[in-house]
């Protein structure tokens, strides 16, 4: 489980050696977002405190009860992180304040496309 978990999320270790600790970042959409797991020491999910950054709380505003039951449902740590980035992605979908901003190879080829239409047009 241990090796998934931070292929899945290189971002986010373990604090101790039991396990029971986890810190760093979770990353959604090319974005980072700050967050502590804490699991009791049976390591039971439904049990474990989540403490986020202030932009990962108002990101989840309105989906606490989903990942509340996604941390009872969960088998173990890797698949409720899963479940979390999957949530996280709906609220990023959700919130245009939110939603990153086109490459710049976006805007070059924009702008390559108008001057062969004019900017008479």
């Amino acid at each position: 489980m241990e090796g998934s978990l931070v292929k899945d999320n290189p971002l986010l270790l373990p604090l101790n050696n039991e396990k029971t600790v986890y810190d760093g970042f979770v990353t959604v959409k090319e974005r980072d977002f700050r967050m502590r797991i804490l699991l009791p020491p049976d390591r039971q999910l439904k049990r474990a405190k989540l403490h986020c950054s202030w932009q990962l709380k108002h990101l989840l505003h309105g989906y606490e009860h989903i990942v509340k039951q996604r941390l009872r449902q969960s088998a173990d740590l890797v698949s409720f992180m899963l479940e979390l980035k999957t949530v996280l992605e709906v609220g990023l979908k959700s919130r245009p304040e939110c939603s990153s901003i086109p490459p710049p190879q976006y805007y070059s080829q924009l702008i390559s496309e108008m001057e062969t239409l004019g900017w008479d047009k």
